[in-house]
Parts: C-alpha cells; structure tokens; sequence
C-alpha cells in the first residue's frame, strides 16, 4: 500500500523530514510512502534514498508571490490527488492553516481516509500574531476536512486541536541501533573535530525562532566565563543561521563556535558531545533531545520542551526564566553527572520499531493494498 506523506521535505533535514524518512525505512515492503513537498529539496542525494526504498518525491512548489502561493499549492494538490488515487493521504504541519489547506484539497479530490498531523506547540518566522490569528481561527474547521488527528505529544495536540477532537498522540520514534552509545566512534568524531580534550556543549536544530539559538550564545558565554576549555557545537542550518553568527561575534564567543551546518549523521555527532543544550522557546516534542538520551549523553532543555521528552536519568528541564548563568551551572553540573548507560528510550515507548508497527497497522487498516499508476 502506498501513502502519500505531504509537506514533507528535507529543509535544513528538519526532524519531520528525518521522522517520517525513517518510519519510511521500517515499514517497506508492506507501506511504502511516497512525499508531496510543498518546498523543494535541497539535497538530490535524499531523494535517491526516498526512491531506493520505492518512494517518489513530487513537488508542487511555487516561488512567487507569498499569497498567491497558498491557492496554487492547493490547486496542485488537488490536481495531483484527482490524478493518483491514494488510499491513506497523511499531512503534517505546525500550524492549522495548512492541515486545513492540504486537507480540504484531499477531501475534494476524494480521498478518503485523511490523516493530519500536529508537529509543533506554537508559531514559526515572521508575522507570528497574524499567523496565530489565523491558526486560532481555522483549528476549528479541521474536524470538517479529515477523518484522524494525530500529534507527536499532548501539548502538540493542545495547540493544534479543539477538545471535542479525538487525537491520537504517535511517539516521535527512534532507531536505537543507529542513536547507541559508541565510544570508539566518539573518539573519532572528537578527533576529527579536533576537540578531544574539549568539553562540548551541543545542540541539533534548525536556526530558528523556536530554537532560540540566541539565548543558547548567551549562557554559553557563561559557561565560558566558567569553563574556558568549552566548545560549543551547533549542527542544522536555517534562516537565523546568518543572525547567529553575527551575535557570535558581537559576544566575542565566536572563535569557540563550531558551526558545523546540516547532516544525515546526527548519531555520530552526537556521540562526541558531553552536554546536549535544547533552550527553545516551544517544542512539538523535542526530537533533538530524545535522540541525544538514546545515546546516552546528559541533556538539558528548557521549560518549553514537553516533560515527555525527558526520560533518562541524567535528563532535566529548567525554566527560561532563569538566568543565563543559572543555566550554565547546570550544564555544567550535568557534565559531571556523564553518560547514562541505561537509557530508557524502549520502555517509555520511542523506539521506532514499536512506533512503526503502530502506525503501520494503522494505516493498513483504514486503507486498501490496491498499487496505483502515477501521472504527473
């Protein structure tokens, strides 16, 4: 059975992408998802794995005018969907404007089993009281375009649903064979960064507003003030990345910075930090963080992480209202604490393998196993 997974793509390899790419590879040959990307890809070499696995990437993209954009998004959409007839169509976002966009299209193209998906607990980019308006106002129309409500935690489910909803809450999974503790390979990564002897601070994440990559500098030039041996690691890309560096020279912290941009190896660069940092501003769940715990390395995160996210020992959240260098005590506190051995990723429900069976079964039971031929 094919599904079609819409507005997914691989901007700055955001944990979307990454989550769906990955249930992707744990449920060939029974599912196999094709992608409708609303922006282009960036990188070629991820489309060749998508087809690898059977899947297609289409695009319906339109680079013109920001307004117009939205109806010809929809007008593709529901072209591509009267076109290819999909059993099981599964759209995600973080605002409910779009789930109400692509969903109507798919209602009108006459798909029948509709999933929409809450990945977020707040707003992105510019414009965010206008977009707050609007999502506010078309959350309630949701319950008229699709059949199933999905949310990777509740707060997830909170922000993007009315409570009359009901809203089905699928762990964001992890691949606990590929995010381990390897010490022979943190030796490597540390090596090959050339920062063996430092302590490193890190983090994995899209430069964004949600991730609140500026406040991170900031208790990171405490931590300095403590610790002048630190290093801090920041992995993704994204349009504030530019904003950050400048900040990172306006702190004179910018010569303790790795800006090491995107990846399809965060398990290895995870391996070679000692704290994880996530101070952001609002989280759907966290991704970044539980993949930091499946390894096993301390993780911090702010009080706009959902508590759900935490599950290690050595794992703790800390609200933004303290102070910077509150902040940096504690990481570096936690640094001491070390590399948790005993992970609890499997028994609090986030390894991939259970997840994808979950969602699987899901989907083969509301869909059909008829195979469909492709126009575009």
């Amino acid at each position: 059975m094919r599904v079609l997974q819409i507005n997914v793509d691989d901007l700055g390899y955001g944990g979307v992408f990454s989550l769906v790419f990955n249930m992707q590879q744990h449920m060939i040959p029974e599912v196999v998802f094709d992608y409708c990307a609303v922006e282009r890809f960036q990188n070629t070499e991820n489309i060749k794995r998508i087809e690898e696995l059977g899947g297609n990437v289409y695009c319906i993209a339109y680079e013109g005018n920001k307004i117009l954009r939205q109806a010809i998004h929809f007008y593709r959409l529901k072209r591509f969907l009267d076109k290819n007839k999909y059993p099981v169509v599964h759209i995600h976002s973080d605002v409910s404007f779009k789930l109400l966009e692509f969903s109507f299209a798919a209602k009108l193209a006459g798909v029948k089993n509709i999933i929409i998906h809450s990945h977020s607990a707040g707003i992105e980019g510019k414009h965010r009281k206008t977009k707050y308006i609007m999502h506010q106002l078309c959350k309630r129309l949701l319950k008229y375009t699709a059949g199933h409500y999905y949310a990777c935690s509740r707060e997830a489910a909170n922000w993007m649903y009315c409570g009359d909803l009901k809203v089905m809450i699928l762990k964001n999974g992890v691949d606990t064979n590929l995010y381990k503790l390897d010490k022979k390979k943190r030796d490597e990564i540390r090596d090959k960064l050339k920062l063996s002897d430092k302590f490193i601070v890190g983090n994995v994440g899209r430069f964004a507003y949600s991730k609140n990559h500026k406040r991170l500098l900031y208790i990171f030039k405490e931590i300095l003030a403590m610790n002048s041996n630190s290093v801090l690691l920041l992995i993704g890309n994204g349009d504030l990345m530019e904003e950050t560096v400048k900040i990172a020279h306006a702190l004179n912290i910018f010569d303790s910075i790795v800006f090491y941009g995107n990846t399809t190896s965060v398990y290895d660069m995870l391996q070679a930090l000692d704290v994880f940092v996530m101070p952001s501003r609002f989280e759907g769940l966290g991704i970044a963080a539980i993949e930091a715990q499946s390894v096993g390395i301390p993780v911090i995160c702010s009080d706009g992480v959902p508590k759900a996210a935490i599950v290690n020992e050595n794992a703790i959240r800390i609200s933004l209202n303290c102070s910077d260098e509150y902040w940096a005590r504690e990481i570096l506190k936690l640094g001491e604490y070390g590399i948790c051995g005993n992970t609890r990723i499997k028994e609090t429900g986030y390894d991939i393998n259970s997840v994808c069976r979950e969602l699987k079964a899901f989907y083969l039971h509301i869909g059909t196993k008829n195979d469909i031929n492709f126009k575009y």
